[in-house]
């Protein structure tokens, strides 16, 4: 993928923001959560330690990501949970994934791109989660700080944005 169709830098969650992430949806019974530009899997393995997520998919563009997350899941067997796309999520239907649970951690530029493409493609009950920045003009449900000021977590739901 070219550098600028790339939706922001990588940078990894730390480990209790990808679990409060998760936590802030209040997952249900039987919930897929996809996780769009998923790095090094932070929020797929955080989302494994929820029982109620039944399937979890990362969309991840870049090839040595990607195959670092296929590897590490194999590894752990985990691979009948969490799947890995190696592919730009303007690629991918999140419809037919059918996602309850989306989340995001891009810049305000990758979350400007993004936006429409959730709006077309998500559930009105669709829960969204994103790290640090907010995804304009949504109006997100709640708001929570974290012990680092600058990465509060963003939480919206498709029919109240």
């Amino acid at each position: 993928m070219k550098p600028e169709n790339l939706l922001a830098p990588y940078v990894s969650t730390r480990a209790y923001i990808a679990e409060l992430m998760v936590k802030a949806t209040n997952p249900k019974n039987g919930d897929v959560l996809v996780d769009i530009g998923s790095g090094e899997g932070m929020i797929l393995y955080a989302g494994v330690l929820n029982k109620n997520i039944k399937r979890i998919v990362g969309i991840e563009c870049r090839t040595d990501l990607a195959e670092r997350v296929e590897k590490k899941i194999k590894e752990i067997g985990l691979e009948k949970k969490i799947e890995i796309k190696n592919r730009d999520v303007f690629n991918v239907d999140l419809s037919e994934i059918n996602p309850q649970i989306v989340t995001v951690y891009l810049n305000r530029t990758g979350l400007e791109k993004i936006r429409p493409k959730l709006e077309n493609e998500l559930k009105p009950e669709t829960r969204v989660v994103s790290n640090t920045f907010k995804i304009e003009p949504w109006k997100p449900i709640k708001i929570i700080e974290t012990l680092y000021t600058l990465n509060p977590v963003y939480l919206y739901r498709m029919d109240s944005i």
